[in-house]
């Protein structure tokens, strides 16, 4: 009976790796993700890329970031009523530059003053 060897390419075998060091994810949870059987195979990928296990500082500084990267429901509201004031502040330049180019046209086509002239009435 032969044996079926599971061929990865390199590039996905250091992914995993990388995920392994970066993640808090299990072995077996990879094992189950990608495929791969036996115990000594992510251990074997390890080496074959010649890649330290951070250190436990490094871990807990990735978590802490990775936690941070994550935005609660009340900022993306925020963020997402920014979009939509951004995009009405938008419309309404285009608005009044719209008005404005349309008095400029009328009071050069009816020769008469439209806009109110600043400063002090005698």
């Amino acid at each position: 009976m032969t044996q079926k060897v599971n061929k990865f390419q390199d590039e996905l075998k250091l992914q995993v790796v990388k995920e392994y060091f970066s993640t808090s994810i299990s072995q077996e949870e990879l094992k189950h993700k990608y495929g791969f059987k036996g115990n000594s195979t992510l251990y074997r990928w390890i080496r074959k890329f010649d890649i330290p296990k951070p250190d436990d500082d490094f871990i807990k500084k990735q978590e802490i970031m990775s936690k941070e990267v994550r935005k609660s429901k009340s900022e993306l509201e925020q963020e997402s009523m920014i979009k939509k004031l951004e995009s009405e502040l938008a419309y309404e330049k285009l608005r009044t530059e719209a008005l404005s180019t349309m008095i400029d046209i009328a009071e050069n086509r009816f020769k008469i003053s439209i806009r109110k002239k600043s400063g002090i009435k005698q």
